[in-house]
């Protein structure tokens, strides 16, 4: 069982902790993880972060979750799934006149994360819809994001796993988090 925490507005939480509405997944083309619904594990004040970020009224909920079959590329032989998979993914666009996605940074601050991941999620797609493949219930990532620590740090300020839930089983509940120190 792992714990994950959403940030959204606070109406689409309390319908989740009230097991009154559906879970909407996310399908946007920039998605890291591929489509989804997303959650950072174990990272209240990440998922508080991203809610002051993009919503009028934020609002965390908790999730307790199995993460099932999982896709998770903090072990290398899933990666290694990706590596082998891209080539037949650009020779399959290339086919069709596509142009490849590409990652690229949203905004011009010095740490030059890449957050719009196009090319990211559209190879993971194609690897979880490729034929053969199992079907997987969730996409777990490792991301390093933000400037460093501290000066000289390899560690960055914002680095975070994320979970993208495809299976809606997996779910097991959802609950409404104690706010840590910080956040009161």
């Amino acid at each position: 069982m792992v714990l994950g925490f959403h940030g959204c507005d606070e109406e689409t939480g309390l319908r989740l902790i009230g097991n009154t509405g559906n879970i909407v997944k996310s399908r946007n083309t920039y998605d890291w993880l591929g489509h989804g619904f997303y959650l950072w594990e174990n990272n209240y004040d990440r998922a508080w972060e991203w809610a002051c970020n993009h919503r009028e009224h934020p609002f965390v909920v908790g999730a307790v979750l199995s993460l099932g079959l999982c896709l998770d590329f903090t072990d290398s032989r899933f990666t290694q799934r990706l590596s082998d998979i891209y080539p037949k993914y650009a020779e399959d666009m290339a086919s069709q006149g596509k142009v490849l996605p590409r990652n690229f940074d949203a905004r011009t601050d010095a740490n030059k994360d890449k957050l719009v991941r196009n090319l990211d999620c559209s190879v993971i797609e194609y690897l979880l819809n490729y034929d053969g493949m199992p079907y997987y219930d969730t996409v777990r990532g490792a991301f390093e994001e933000g400037g460093p620590a501290f000066p000289g740090a390899a560690i960055k300020k914002k680095t975070h796993i994320q979970i993208s839930v495809r299976n809606d089983d997996c779910i097991k509940g959802f609950f409404l988090p104690r706010k840590p120190a910080g956040n009161r």
